[in-house]
């Protein structure tokens, strides 16, 4: 077992274990399935907090990789976290009041969140792909509506 590999199992359980619980909660039409759903997208908005600052030794490194120079890379870090934080934090909100824009939110936040940990990828970020590929599918396939 590689060392990220080690380092992810706990927090792939605990994220399963939190997915398991709202999905139970919701098709029981229990509120506190919504409550717990809205919290984690907030959550994983504020997550990408700490991708709008990465190191710029980092930066510098994934820029040449993909052509771009530090600033430009940070500059499109910012407008992504942006997009990503306010994003899923409107979507918990319009989680919890009901509003059909929830769908639009997540989705639209989910491709962004997709986006930036892309470019900022490394393999402990694998979660977090996997988390916005979990969301689109329940907006995409409709089996949820708060």
């Amino acid at each position: 077992m590689s060392k990220t590999t080690s380092t992810l199992a706990p927090f792939a359980a605990v994220l399963l274990g939190l997915g398991v619980a709202i999905w139970f909660l919701v098709s029981q039409g229990w509120a506190v399935g919504w409550w717990l759903l809205s919290a984690f997208l907030v959550a994983h908005g504020v997550v990408h907090i700490l991708f709008v600052v990465p190191d710029r030794a980092e930066l510098a490194t994934i820029g040449k990789r993909v052509g771009l120079t530090s600033g430009e890379m940070q500059s499109i870090g910012t407008v992504l976290g942006a997009v990503v934080v306010f994003g899923f934090l409107f979507a918990g909100l319009a989680t919890l009041l009901g509003s059909g824009w929830w769908g639009l939110l997540v989705a639209v936040s989910a491709v962004a969140s997709a986006a930036m940990l892309g470019l900022f990828f490394s393999p402990q970020l694998v979660l977090g792909l996997g988390i916005d590929a979990v969301l689109l599918f329940v907006v995409v396939s409709g089996v949820w509506h708060p």
